[in-house]
């Protein structure tokens, strides 16, 4: 996996393979490029395909300090820009989502054709106590909370050999990178969703996720949405309803605006 420089020296790892119109994904909290593998092995004969682990997150270094979703915007416009990247798909899940949003409020759509938001909300409504408890968990019990925290995010029971993947990966970042990264993540796409951008989106939000309510909130904010009928998924479409997630998101990328 090779790795870019960021302007503040952490070494960052990405994904880079195929060739054509690039897509461009962006994992969630605490998680890594590895969770986008089914969109990888369904698009790279048709694209270019671009899957950065967050600084903190899978293969890339942590800065403490740095955890925030304007960082790691910026991360994202360095490597953008660094591969000179344009006509570029981007899509963010979850955390990700916020950050694909903050990117776009800060740097525009002169790379970027279309979005992809995949349950994330506007604005994460929370008691600030909640930061408090997850933090004191990962502290404290970090393995059997990583446990736990994944299969929430799935309808079904995870099979043994997709949880051992899984917990490694998350394994990789540290609990002080994962509690300063949930912190940030509070109100990540408030300010930045304010602003209309003239471009369609993939909004992936299951019946049964985290945020169904946060899908008519995000309409407005491009020229043309498409929302496909999720209702075998929770929090990750993109691995439990692969096939119809991978379809609306052909059908996002040659969607105009």
């Amino acid at each position: 996996m090779p790795h870019f420089r960021a302007t503040d020296g952490i070494e960052l790892a990405y994904l880079d393979e195929g060739e054509g119109k690039p897509l461009v994904f962006v994992h969630g909290w605490m998680m890594s490029g590895r969770f986008w593998k089914r969109q990888v092995d369904a698009f790279r004969n048709q694209n270019r395909i671009v899957v950065p682990d967050l600084r903190g997150c899978g293969d890339s270094q942590p800065k403490p300090g740095t955890h925030n979703v304007p960082r790691y915007a910026e991360d994202l416009h360095e490597l953008l820009s660094g591969l000179d990247l344009k006509e570029a798909t981007l899509v963010g899940w979850s955390m990700g989502g916020g950050i694909a949003i903050e990117y776009l409020h800060r740097h525009g759509t002169g790379r970027v054709q279309a979005v992809g938001l995949v349950d994330f909300p506007p604005k994460l409504e929370e008691d600030p106590s909640v930061a408090d408890k997850v933090c004191h968990n990962l502290n404290t019990r970090k393995d059997s909370f990583s446990e736990s925290f994944l299969q929430r995010m799935f309808l079904e029971p995870l099979p043994p050999s997709e949880k051992s993947w899984m917990l490694a990966e998350t394994g990789k970042c540290l609990p002080a990178t994962a509690c300063e990264m949930y912190r940030a993540m509070r109100g990540t796409g408030e300010v930045a969703s304010r602003k209309p951008y003239g471009i369609p989106a993939l909004l992936a939000f299951p019946e049964k996720g985290w945020f169904p309510k946060a899908l008519p909130e995000w309409t407005p904010h491009f020229s043309k949405t498409i929302t496909p009928t999720l209702t075998k998924s929770k929090h990750c479409p993109f691995l439990e309803e692969a096939e119809a997630f991978n379809s609306a998101l052909r059908t996002t990328m040659s969607t105009h605006a």
